[in-house]
C-alpha cells in the first residue's frame, strides 16, 4: 500500500524536529521504502521552505518520495468532507489542505503518515494513519 506522506512530517524533517528522526526512519523502512508518496497539496505546502525548486525536487528525491496526481474524485470527496465539517460548526471557510490529502487517500487506498490525525480519522475513517513511532489505526 502507498502511504501519502503529510505536510507536517516533512517539515519535522526540514526543520529537525524531535520528529524527524522518526520520520526519516519510517519512510525508509522496508514497509513504506518505494512506497511512500506526495502529491500536489503537500508539495504546494512546503514549497515556502526551499529557496528554489530543484532544491525541493532534490530533497523528495532523497528521501526517494514519489509524486502522485490529485484524482478529481477526491477532490470531490473533500469539499463534501469540508461541508461536513462547517456543518458540524468549523469555522475554516475554504476547503483545507488537509481534507484534500486525507480525500486522496480515501479515494486511492493510501495510508497517510501524519501528527495531525484529527480531522483524518473523523472525515476519512476508512484510511489507515501512521504516526512517527508507531501506527495509530
Amino acid at each position: 500500500m502507498k502511504t501519502l506522506i503529510d505536510s507536517n512530517v516533512i517539515i519535522d524533517v526540514i526543520n529537525d524536529t524531535r520528529h524527524a528522526d522518526a520520520v526519516i526512519a519510517m519512510i525508509r523502512s522496508e514497509s513504506m521504502a518505494d512506497r511512500s508518496a506526495v502529491n500536489p497539496i503537500v508539495w504546494s505546502e512546503v514549497a515556502p521552505e526551499f529557496a528554489n525548486g530543484d532544491d525541493q525536487q532534490r530533497f523528495f528525491s532523497d528521501l526517494n518520495l514519489a509524486r502522485v496526481d490529485l484524482p478529481f474524485e477526491a477532490a470531490r470527496e473533500a469539499g463534501i468532507a469540508h461541508f461536513r465539517y462547517r456543518q458540524a460548526g468549523g469555522t475554516r471557510t475554504r476547503t483545507l489542505p488537509d481534507f484534500l490529502i486525507g480525500a486522496h487517500a480515501a479515494v486511492a487506498g493510501y495510508a497517510i503518515l501524519t501528527r495531525d490525525v484529527a480531522v483524518y480519522r473523523h472525515y476519512f475513517p476508512g484510511v489507515e494513519l501512521l504516526v512517527p513511532g508507531g501506527e495509530i489505526r
